[in-house]
């Protein structure tokens, strides 16, 4: 089935990508402070994500750190635009931290035809936020690409959404992946590159970058290893169980 169908049997929802990044050492009093503001948001717009990139695991010490990244989904523009207005008007966002906040980067998202809506992926214990730059002029062959080439890589590991830019940034594709920790990671990689099947039409990337996530403890799905055990096990060879409670996970 060709994008033009899927994308007209699809809503059509816009996504809203935040990076906070945050003074050294802050990470995790600034998440205490976005929780509660978060509770009072949901009313107003649904969170469909949120992580750190600096955090006391195995997985710190890769790409930004210091980092808070969430996602919100809205019906479409005008939903957003009222949402912000009702949330001015209330004092209720942003979260107060103009103590601990260094900089923060907001990117309208539109998501790619063949994406499903990120409600409903499973919860993962680390996830890898990618962006990929591709040359003017190649973003239908590069999507046209990664529809064809969508069903082999995901084999090996779960897409949790994929995306283009809708403020602008009109050549880049930005996709998130979750993963079973670092060990699973690098043999998804091996899986997924020795074939030839991912990534798709690199002919056209010019620059690619990438974040490494865990997700914040406020949205984190305590079930996600039955999620885990119950679709990529029964999928992946490149599957590894859960570690035993206690030991970092992924090692």
């Amino acid at each position: 089935m060709g994008m033009a169908s899927l994308s007209t049997r699809r809503r059509k929802m816009l996504y809203e990508l935040v990076v906070d990044t945050l003074r050294p050492g802050t990470c995790y009093q600034y998440l205490e402070r976005l929780a509660d503001a978060v509770a009072a948001r949901r009313k107003y717009g649904r969170l469909a994500g949120c992580w750190t990139s600096d955090d006391d695991t195995a997985y710190s010490g890769f790409g930004s750190l210091n980092q808070v990244v969430h996602i919100w989904s809205f019906e479409d523009m005008s939903r957003r635009q009222q949402s912000l207005s009702d949330l001015g008007a209330g004092n209720i966002w942003p979260p107060q931290a103009a103590d601990i906040l260094v900089s923060q980067e907001v990117e309208l998202l539109q998501p790619a035809p063949f994406m499903k809506e990120m409600e409903a992926q499973a919860r993962w214990s680390m996830y890898e936020l990618a962006i990929d730059t591709v040359r003017q002029g190649t973003m239908k062959a590069v999507l046209q690409a990664w529809e064809k080439g969508l069903p082999d890589r995901i084999k090996h590991g779960p897409l949790a959404g994929c995306w283009v830019s809708a403020t602008g940034k009109s050549d880049r594709v930005i996709h998130l992946w979750g993963c079973p920790g670092l060990r699973n990671r690098e043999r998804i990689r091996n899986q997924s590159w020795k074939p030839g099947v991912w990534p798709p039409a690199r002919e056209h990337i010019v620059t690619q970058e990438n974040r490494l996530l865990v997700p914040a403890l406020f949205v984190e799905d305590s079930a996600y290893e039955v999620n885990l055990a119950g679709s990529l096990a029964a999928t992946s060879p490149t599957y590894v169980p859960p570690p035993v409670a206690g030991k970092a996970p992924g090692l």
